[in-house]
């Protein structure tokens, strides 16, 4: 009976260890311009103490130095990069609320659920470039009504994405993937779409 309490002590011990040093993400914290148009954002440049292999891994706490005056809450845009995220982090938005973009590149990410995207509803930026994926599910993006940039380049796709919901979407990039047909219908619901880019992909039909 000892040795059963014991154990179980143990086991409660190493899981609650694991869980609170696992997913923790510290960040770089600093101005950074994304583009001329858009000008400086204050970012996060995050860095992940284990790697995210597994659906549905919450981040348990973001840390890093902030500039002078500001916190999490003035936090615009975080940047993942040379890591390993085979799935989306969760709860990120919880210690960045105001988070605007997500840029998540040569992270080995391979697949996007819309139950992995539900939280970053609010996102206008969107890049995984770089990355491993293969498919995009249909609905993947039907939460995220906001969004305006998104790419999507030098992954594998072989299909267009269904980006139905996305009326204020403006810039498009999918080049350096597999897709081999693209159709009226594939953009026909994306009224504001200014730019759509495709090259180095396998159309066979458009």
């Amino acid at each position: 009976m000892v040795n059963l309490k014991l154990f179980l002590l143990l086991l409660l011990i190493l899981t609650a260890s694991f869980c609170c040093f696992a997913y923790q993400m510290s960040c770089s914290f600093d101005n950074y311009k994304w583009s001329e148009a858009s000008g400086e954002k204050y970012t996060c440049f995050g860095k992940f103490e284990e790697d995210f292999l597994e659906e549905g891994i919450d981040i348990t706490n973001v840390s890093g130095t902030h500039s002078k005056k500001m916190s999490n809450a003035d936090v615009v845009a975080v940047q993942i990069s040379n890591q390993k995220c085979v799935y989306l982090p969760q709860e990120l938005t919880k210690f960045l609320p105001n988070m605007r973009q997500l840029f998540i590149y040569r992270s080995d990410l391979e697949f996007i659920t819309r139950s992995d995207l539900k939280e970053y509803s609010q996102l206008k930026t969107i890049s995984f470039a770089r990355n491993h994926l293969l498919h995009v599910p249909s609905d993947a993006f039907d939460d995220l009504i906001d969004l305006e940039f998104l790419s999507l380049s030098f992954n594998q796709l072989r299909s267009m994405p269904n980006l139905r919901m996305q009326k204020k979407l403006k810039r498009l990039y999918l080049f350096e993937n597999s897709i081999d047909t693209l159709t009226a219908g594939d953009v026909e619901d994306l009224p504001n779409l200014e730019l759509l880019s495709m090259y180095y992909n396998k159309l066979k039909f458009i």
